[in-house]
């Protein structure tokens, strides 16, 4: 009985870990044809790289000259954090905002995507 059990725990064991893994670990083609694993909310520098030139530049000009109304149209991104991110300024590079007190790996994903759908 004792080794029936352990057989049923190990299965459930692997079979959940199998829908974790199909679940949250996604492969991703980057623009160069190589493939990587994109995690849960994660967003590199890889994907910022995405962005096409004139959106980085509409992106970073946002970060370091937008009003906080402008600011406020990022979801994730109220007036707290966007007095922050005035404070904080000047960005060199997009991703130097994360430095900002209150803007974590969510915030960022929805800056990144900010900037893919609305410049």
């Amino acid at each position: 009985m004792k080794r029936i059990l352990t057989a049923l725990i190990t299965v459930t064991v692997i079979l959940s870990g199998t829908a974790l893994v199909d679940r949250y670990y996604r492969p991703v083609a980057a623009g160069n044809g190589e493939t990587f694993l994109s995690f849960p909310g994660q967003t590199t520098e890889r994907e910022v790289l995405n962005l096409e030139k004139d959106q980085q530049k509409k992106l970073l000009a946002l970060l370091n000259r937008g009003s906080d109304e402008a600011l406020n149209e990022v979801v994730g991104i109220a007036e707290n954090r966007s007095k922050a991110i005035r404070k904080a300024r000047p960005f060199k590079a997009i991703e130097d905002v994360r430095s900002v007190r209150g803007i974590g790996q969510r915030t960022f994903v929805n800056i990144v995507a900010h900037a893919d759908n609305s410049l």
